[in-house]
């Protein structure tokens, strides 16, 4: 079984890539989270984790997901973070939730336009076509179930996973500054795409209710690029994997 978190799209595509090449199955976390009903999983049975990295740690849906886990230190346990750079202390804090025999960090295009901007388009192709040709290593790898630490922690990783990373959670999850711009036709595709279920339409135009994850599946995935966080996303680009960066 393959649990996946995703906002824009990275992770969803590398969980349902692994799923494939492995013969497993590919479920949302979110959606489990909503359902309130996890799907069994059986005695000794592998199990893969799928996530982006916020802040050089794991989303605490998902750090709160695996701890929830059985504790069957027999199977086989592995993780795929997404990142679009380096991927902190998110997989030893992952460890601490849910024991891993393997763990690998794979670099995907950058969207957390609160910070920075997207990557420009040769370097998105770049970095999806790298990926893809990973993918069927790590997928042999957790087929035979070999134990492997492949994660690029990057510089500085243990302060900014244990400094930054909690100042994250803590500070910087508000959706006060979120907002539609008068282009908003409240399509409604917002509410629709949020994995917290933090988004509700009033009068035809969304509301933020208060419990957001940060994963900006609402910005990135609006079509008419109507909404905003205050002026940090002003005249950023916008990012959600789709199938056409294959081509």
């Amino acid at each position: 079984m393959i649990f996946y978190f995703s906002g824009t799209g990275n992770s969803r595509w590398v969980a349902q890539e692994l799923a494939d090449l492995t013969g497993d199955t590919a479920v949302s976390i979110a959606d489990i989270v909503k359902s309130g009903s996890c799907p069994e999983i059986a005695q000794g049975q592998p199990i893969g984790i799928v996530f982006p990295v916020y802040a050089w740690l794991p989303p605490e849906i998902v750090s709160d997901f695996a701890a929830n886990l059985p504790a069957d230190t027999g199977s086989y346990r592995w993780a795929v973070c997404t990142c679009g750079d380096e991927a902190g202390r998110a997989m030893d804090s992952l460890t601490e939730k849910l024991r891993l025999s393997s763990a690998w960090s794979l670099q995907m295009p950058n969207n957390y336009i609160l910070s920075f901007n997207t990557d420009p388009a040769e370097t998105v192709r770049a970095k999806v076509k790298g990926a893809k040709q990973r993918l069927p290593r790590i997928a042999q790898d957790i087929l035979d179930k070999k134990e492997v630490w492949d994660v690029h922690a990057g510089s500085f990783a243990g302060l900014k996973s244990s400094l930054i990373g909690p100042a994250f959670n803590r500070f910087a999850r508000s959706d006060r500054s979120f907002h539609a711009e008068a282009s908003c036709t409240g399509c409604g595709l917002c509410q629709e795409v949020c994995p917290a279920d933090n988004i509700e339409l009033r009068n035809g135009k969304p509301v933020w209710l208060g419990g957001c994850l940060k994963c900006l599946a609402c910005i990135h995935r609006c079509p008419e690029r109507a909404i905003e966080y205050g002026k940090a996303t002003r005249g950023k680009g916008r990012y959600y994997f789709s199938d056409k960066l294959l081509d």
